[in-house]
């Protein structure tokens, strides 16, 4: 088999080539090797704000559903009747990660995405492959993080004399009226406390619609 042959079945024959042979790009640069037996999850460092361009480069090149947690912000415009504009950001901002069906071939990878990627977290010099029930579990921090924040959005609005209900705690389930909220706590009295003043952070509570 002549070296051209071999290109051009995509056959690696190494042996035929000589000092000076040219392989083509298409051949040399292949990032993808042999089939894996399941999904390979990869932790990736990129440079911040640059995540979703890196999604999009390696869903260009067959590596697809590449995912970084975001959650929803809202940027001030001037322009136009709307003050406010809602868009994704990241939580983990230059963190991104990949799911691979194919060996990656590593230092091809970091060759072609030229600098999209920065790096792979590693132990020992060997990426680590994270379990996927591992991601699984990381796909509901925004919606975690959404919750407490809506939660601190809800504690904003307490005043004392307000009734609330605890969300969280030893207290979990009681319905409290508030005597006083300072630096983030709210005090109550606890009649089955023997009326004590009991406190509690206001993220912790809900307020009770009249």
């Amino acid at each position: 088999m002549t070296i051209q042959e071999a290109i051009m079945t995509g056959k690696q024959r190494y042996d035929l080539l000589s000092i000076g042979d040219t392989v083509p790009a298409s051949n040399r640069a292949a990032m993808l090797g042999a089939d894996l037996d399941g999904i390979a999850w990869y932790i990736f460092r990129t440079v911040p704000q640059a995540e979703l361009p890196a999604i999009a480069w390696l869903a260009r090149n067959g590596v697809h559903d590449a995912w970084c947690p975001t959650e929803t912000r809202y940027r001030k415009v001037t322009r136009g009747k709307r003050t406010k504009v809602q868009y994704e950001a990241p939580i983990a901002p230059g963190y991104l990660f990949v799911p691979f069906t194919r060996q990656p071939i590593w230092h091809i990878l970091f060759e072609r995405a030229k600098g999209k990627l920065s790096r792979v977290v590693s132990i020992n010099g060997v990426p680590l492959a994270v379990p996927e029930r591992s991601i699984a579990q990381m796909k509901h921090v925004p919606e975690r993080i959404a919750a407490i924040k809506a939660r601190e959005e809800e504690a904003r609005r307490l005043n004392p004399g307000d009734r609330a209900d605890v969300q969280e705690g030893p207290l979990a389930g009681w319905t409290v009226e508030l005597s006083r909220i300072h630096a983030g706590i709210a005090y109550f009295v606890a009649p089955l406390l023997g009326e004590r003043e009991v406190s509690v952070p206001v993220a912790k509570l809900r307020k009770v619609r009249d």
